[in-house]
């Protein structure tokens, strides 16, 4: 998982990545359906990334498989 800021004072995307598998916590289950809560705070940012300006999330994989998404949504 990476999640992307686009701070309009700073040149280019800020990015910070969080790997998930199956022995992370939220564990990750290839070939099935998945429903992750993962806490903003998982992502070890540095102090001046800018949350406000979040516009990008990006799921990948090692192995080119297919990611599909459903219902994402960020909550305090």
């Amino acid at each position: 998982v990476k999640l992307g800021s686009f701070p309009p004072d700073i040149p280019g995307v800020e990015s910070q990545d969080l790997i998930l598998d199956a022995t992370t916590p939220p564990a990750f289950n290839p070939g099935g359906w998945s429903s992750l809560e993962i806490p903003l705070a998982d992502f070890v940012t540095p102090d001046n990334f800018d949350w406000a300006n979040l516009g990008q999330l990006v799921i990948s994989t090692n192995d080119a498989r297919l990611v599909l998404m459903d219902n994402v949504y960020f909550h305090k």
